[in-house]
């Protein structure tokens, strides 16, 4: 064999078994069970888990049942792998996988006795609210009596 052919197949087998990094941001809430959303998309309850691409900061709410709502910008900074010029080294060269998890957990404050349903909710949650309850039909009267 030439060894320009075999040193081609080195190269192809090579580029086969190169690596690459698992980034995975685990959320948890305390109590557990809550209704998980992360950058407007709907994940599921806690605990949750999210694959993604680029570190940085993810906008969390968390809500569930007699707890106010939770609004957190969670920050996931990378690993100092992850920083140039290490970065290239674990995605392109190194013959396995990495993972690089990120484990969250954000505690939800219970409802305290007389605080309305909607405590939690932003500015704008809040007036988008109040319009719906401005703009909602009346219940039905019932039909006076003698008729």
């Amino acid at each position: 064999m030439k060894p320009q052919r075999v040193l081609l197949s080195v190269l192809a087998g090579l580029a086969l078994l190169t690596g690459c990094v698992e980034r995975t941001l685990i959320l948890r809430s305390d109590p557990p069970g809550a209704t998980v959303v992360v950058n407007g998309d709907e994940l599921g309850v806690a605990p949750a888990k999210v694959e993604f691409e680029t570190y940085g900061t993810y906008d969390v709410v968390m809500s569930a049942p007699r707890y106010c709502r939770l609004h957190a910008l969670v920050p996931v900074k990378p690993p100092w792998y992850e920083n140039i010029p290490f970065d290239f080294f674990c995605e392109v060269v190194w013959p396995g996988k990495m993972l690089d998890e990120h484990l969250v957990t954000l505690k939800l404050e219970p409802l305290s006795e007389g605080e309305a349903v909607g405590a939690g909710l932003d500015d704008r949650e809040r007036q988008l609210q109040e319009r719906v309850l401005e703009t909602a039909p009346a219940a039905p009267q019932p039909p006076p009596e003698g008729k």
